[in-house]
This record gives structure tokens, sequence and C-alpha cells, in this order.
């Protein structure tokens, strides 16, 4: 007869890593992602999850090789990212330099090349009005 003995401690099941989180960590990888941040932790999740970029690494089951540590370090690596650190510094380098790329992606100057201002500008540059006024004569 036992009484008293140790008890098992029961763990609460997690289908999404970023659930073992911090309500702060999930809200920083929020904003890394450039997702809104409001509301709860669990709708922050949601949103991380139906983002393409950070879907992959939310998986805590070997449903994806993003959650193996051994791969985060190889993708940090890849990008010329600092590949020491736990999981969650990993993923989060790793989402800020996924963002950080659409953002330079996204820059007016990438999309449509120079700015009328600045296309304007060199026109108007005193070089080139000396080139201009040379083939002139």
């Amino acid at each position: 007869m036992s009484f008293g003995g140790s008890k098992k401690k029961k763990t609460k099941s997690h289908e999404y890593w970023y659930e073992l989180l911090s309500a702060e960590q999930v809200r920083t990888l929020v904003l890394a992602a450039k997702l809104p941040a409001a509301g709860s932790k669990k709708k922050q999740i949601e949103r991380l999850m139906a983002c393409e970029s950070t879907e992959t690494y939310g998986w805590d089951r070997p449903k994806s090789i993003a959650c193996i540590v051994s791969y985060l370090k190889a993708k940090c690596k890849e990008a010329n990212l600092r590949a020491s650190g736990s999981k969650y510094e990993l993923v989060l380098r790793l989402v800020e330099h996924h963002h950080q790329d659409d953002k330079d992606k996204n820059s007016p100057k990438n999309k449509r090349g120079a700015s009328d201002d600045e296309k304007e500008n060199a026109d108007n540059s005193l070089p080139n009005k000396k080139a201009k006024l040379a083939l002139a004569d």
C-alpha cells in the first residue's frame, strides 16, 4: 500500500512550439514577422501559424525539419547570421532576416527604380548640364 508517494505532474499538451514560449516572446516574433501584435497569446500564435514564413517554425512535432535546432543553426549560417543561442533566438533571427529581405525588396526604390525626383536631380546636376551643352555645340 502506497501513501503520498510521488505524483506525476500532468503536462499540458501543446500542438505548436510557440505555445511553450512566454507571451512576450510570442509578441516579439509577431512583431518581427511584421504581423499585427494585438490580441491574446493564442491569437498571436494563430497569426504566426497562418503566416507562410513563420508557420514552419511553429510545429513541435517532426512534421517539419524546421523544428530541429541543428537545422535552424544551418539556416542561420547560410544567411550569415549568428548560429548560437536557444531555439527561440535562432527562429527570431531567421524571421527578422526573412522580413528584412522583404522590406528591402518592397522598398520604393527597388519597386520603381530611381524616384522621379532622383531622375530630375540627376538631369539637372552640373556634370550632366556640361555634357549636354558640349553635345549641343
